[in-house]
């Protein structure tokens, strides 16, 4: 009687598990693993394609072209020059950073990744540029609004990577930014 002999084989304690029992929770756990292996290789890729990304930026920062925007933009912030010209140059600036915000905002960047690249030039020129944002703001609400977000972000991360606001306060306050401002247009 076959029943019986299940019956006998449970009530045993010996626990038995047909062959194909056995193949299927095998190729469960491969399946498991496999996911596992996909998902690791997903975010080793999305970082590497992020460390792509951060140093194409980082190279397009520091090209002569934009060296000269950034020192434009710099005079206008200072007061040095007032011009159309620098006006834009700072909106290009500007424009950069806001990128990068929405670049971290659809995860092709971290936000470590921009403070570490872009933080000591990111966080001055924002707060020095506060009442440029805001006029551009009467004109498009959501102007810069990525840049907003980021700057946040960098700003929280910079203090947990300083353990401490002072640090981060001395990138914001008046004297850093009038020297940073002063080396961008030297």
């Amino acid at each position: 009687n076959r029943g019986a002999s299940q019956i006998d084989a449970h009530s045993s304690g010996r626990n038995t598990m047909s062959p194909e029992s056995i193949s299927a929770f095998a190729s469960s756990i491969g399946v498991v693993v496999a996911i596992g292996a996909l998902i690791i290789q997903d975010r080793r890729t999305a970082f590497s394609n992020a460390i792509v990304i951060a140093a194409q930026l980082d190279a397009r920062f520091e090209t002569r072209e934009f060296r000269e925007l950034r020192r434009l933009a710099a005079s206008y912030l200072d007061g040095i020059n007032r011009s159309q010209q620098a006006l834009e140059a700072l909106l290009t600036v500007l424009n950069f950073f806001d990128t990068l915000g929405f670049l971290v905002r659809k995860r092709a960047l971290t936000t470590e990744i921009v403070w570490h690249h872009f933080g000591s030039w990111l966080l001055p020129y924002h707060f020095a540029s506060a009442s440029v944002i805001s006029t551009q703001r009467t004109f498009d609400p959501s102007c810069f609004v990525e840049l907003e977000a980021l700057t946040k972000a960098v700003t929280a991360l910079e203090r947990t990577k300083r353990r401490d606001s002072a640090s981060t306060h001395t990138l914001i306050e008046d004297a850093a930014i009038r020297n940073l401002l002063k080396s961008e247009h030297s």
